[in-house]
């Protein structure tokens, strides 16, 4: 029987910042707290396969700040920001950003009336996702009714 491999993948989430005072070979990250510059280069290198030249980390201190009028109080987090050197050259470029029409199509829902809301609006949605089958007998017993109707109307006239 063959050995089996384990693959250990880290549980840390590394969030590339926008630091357009960089240059190009340089990226920024937002790292958490208990990651070093040990597992920065090594996440980067092995994941990634990037070759990094240099690895510099700052940590920032949380904050509280207040809203308008006083009456809530934010709190940012603490953490902290890996800026990463690329070695061999390599830059980075960031992506073109996505039109106008590009982002309307992600972002915005399908419009709803204001019935859907509200009291049994789910009772209401299955209602009307069931509608085209029952629209579709209404409209053959409208047709025969409007048939009957016709011909008691044409006996009406007579």
């Amino acid at each position: 029987m063959a050995a089996r491999v384990r693959i250990h993948l880290p549980n840390v989430v590394f969030t590339m910042l926008h630091a357009p005072d960089l240059p190009a070979h340089q990226v920024a990250f937002k790292v958490p707290q208990h990651i070093n510059k040990l597992d920065i280069h090594q996440y980067l290198s092995k994941i990634y396969q990037l070759e990094v030249a240099e690895v510099r980390t700052m940590n920032y201190l949380g904050h509280k700040s207040k809203q308008a009028g006083g009456l809530r109080e934010i709190r940012v987090p603490k953490y902290k920001k890996a800026i990463v050197t690329l070695a061999n050259g390599n830059s980075f470029t960031w992506p073109a950003a996505p039109s106008d029409q590009e982002l309307a199509a992600i972002r915005r829902p399908e419009p709803r009336s204001v019935g859907e809301f509200g009291k049994n609006s789910m009772r209401k949605m299955f209602k009307n996702a069931a509608k085209p089958t029952d629209e579709g007998a209404k409209d053959k017993g409208a047709a025969a009714e409007g048939e009957k109707g016709s011909s008691s109307s044409d006996e009406a006239k007579s």
